[in-house]
């Protein structure tokens, strides 16, 4: 269970950060020159409104730099993480759990999100209008 948290924690950390390059926000230096940003994820989409069940599984394939980075499988409702990564761009690319059919979740796909070192990045993933899955972005 613990491998799971693992890797679900990063995950969220850098779905994260690709949503927060991808809406080229304006971003300020909050931490530390190290080489990081810090980065809070929450799985806010309840499946039981889309007609599937209630924890909706997703599986997501992370990219950083260009290179195969991670998959987290079976991210759930409720999930949250939070985190320090790597500043780098980052390519994400969510699905819907192959328990539940699978298939690219198009509104939640990033593509060359740049991330700078000491932002604060908060992402939450809902329901938008005509309930498409969507990520709400804040950036400190």
């Amino acid at each position: 269970m613990n491998a799971l948290k693992v890797r679900k924690n990063w995950f969220l950390a850098i779905f994260a950060l690709v949503i927060a390059g991808l809406l080229a926000l304006p971003l300020q230096s909050a931490l530390a020159a190290d080489g990081t940003f810090k980065v809070s994820v929450y799985h806010n989409i309840n499946g039981r409104t889309l007609d599937l069940p209630k924890d909706l599984p997703v599986d997501v394939v992370i990219y950083k730099d260009g290179a195969y980075l991670a998959t987290i499988e079976d991210f759930m409702f409720k999930d949250r993480v939070t985190t320090n990564l790597p500043a780098g761009t980052y390519d994400i690319y969510v699905y819907l759990d192959q328990s539940l059919g699978g298939g690219l979740i198009p509104s939640m796909t990033i593509r060359g999100a740049e991330i700078p070192e000491g932002v604060e990045v908060r992402l939450q993933a809902n329901l938008g209008p005509g309930q498409t899955p969507r990520i709400m972005v804040k950036v400190k």
